[in-house]
Formats: structure tokens, sequence, C-alpha cells
């Protein structure tokens, strides 16, 4: 199950993985449907997977706007409210979704400090706090995602501490590290 889901049309699968990449480098896992394994019904996939999102990044461009995909998939996170649309060219958002304030992704190059990538992060954060403190309320113990990709490779655990997801149950890549193979010898 991925914190995030996101929808694009096939045409903007370079700006999808761009942004799958830095958002995964805050900690989350992020869902784009270059994912989907070899031999598997890929309509079933895609279901699966955004059914299961806590969040959805819809990319709006010329080409996603006509997508009935694309549509489809942003009314369904737009009735469970978990719908954060994004643009990446100069559009109106289809009729259905132009009430929604969207973030202005159009000249962002990737830079983790962008002013309005800043306020997607914001907003990603504000969709999964909720997750994050009902699995405290029932005793799970919350580690950064990216501490739980961590390789076996210890030298690599400095690298994830800037990357961080800001959780707060790691305010030291020490603690994380420590919490992290506790669960794995468990």
């Amino acid at each position: 199950m991925a914190d995030i889901f996101i929808s694009y049309a096939s045409e903007d699968r370079q700006r999808a993985g761009a942004l799958a990449e830095t958002l995964g480098a805050h900690g989350w896992s992020v869902w784009w449907d270059r994912e989907i394994p070899l031999g598997q019904s890929f309509d079933q996939v895609i279901e699966k997977a955004l059914a299961s999102a806590k969040c959805v990044i819809v990319l709006w461009s010329s080409v996603s706007i006509a997508s009935e995909w694309v549509r489809n998939e942003a009314s369904e996170a737009k009735r469970r409210a978990i719908l954060i649309p994004v643009f990446i060219e100069r559009v109106d958002a289809p009729l259905a979704f132009r009430l929604l304030n969207g973030a202005d992704l159009r000249d962002w190059s990737g830079d983790g400090s962008d002013a309005e990538f800043v306020r997607l992060v914001e907003r990603v954060t504000e969709l999964l706090a909720p997750y994050r403190r009902r699995l405290r309320r029932a005793g799970a113990s919350v580690v950064c995602t990216a501490l739980a990709n961590l390789r076996r490779d210890r030298e690599e655990a400095p690298a994830y501490a800037v990357n961080c997801c800001g959780c707060g149950d790691c305010r030291r890549w020490r603690r994380h590290c420590r919490i992290f193979t506790e669960r794995r010898s468990s």
C-alpha cells in the first residue's frame, strides 16, 4: 500500500517519474504505473493501488485532461477527499475539478526547495498525518519509509537522515537505525 498514487498521461511519464523520485526522497512510498508486474491485469493493479492510496496527485497537462483514465482516477480521489491537482502545463482542469486549487509545477525543475513544490509537500503531509496518528494509537512504531528501504549497508544511514520525511519519529539517524534494526530482528 503506497502513501501516494500519481495519475498522469503516458506522454507525461518523464515528469511523473521526476516527481515520484523527489517525493520518494521525502520518505513516502509512491506508486505510479511503472510498477505494474508483468502478466498482471493493468486495470486491476491500478484499481487496487488507487483504492489503497492515502493521497492521489493528478498531473494535469494538455494530454491528461483528455485522458479517460486520468479523469476517472481523479474522480475517485476527489470522492475520497485525497486529491491534489498539479498543473504541469498551462491548461484548465476538466470542469469537475476546476474548483480545486492546484500546485503550479509548470516550471519546476526537480528542486525540492521550490516554493510551489514545498506547498505540495505540505499538503501531502497534511493528508498523510491521520494515518500516522492511527498507527501510533494502535501502538505501532512508525518508522520513516526512507529508513524502511535502507539496504543492509549501514554507511547509507547518514544520507537517509538528510532525506528524513519529518514524521517526528526520527530526530537522529542513530535512533532510526536502532528502531529499524529492532523491527528487522523481530
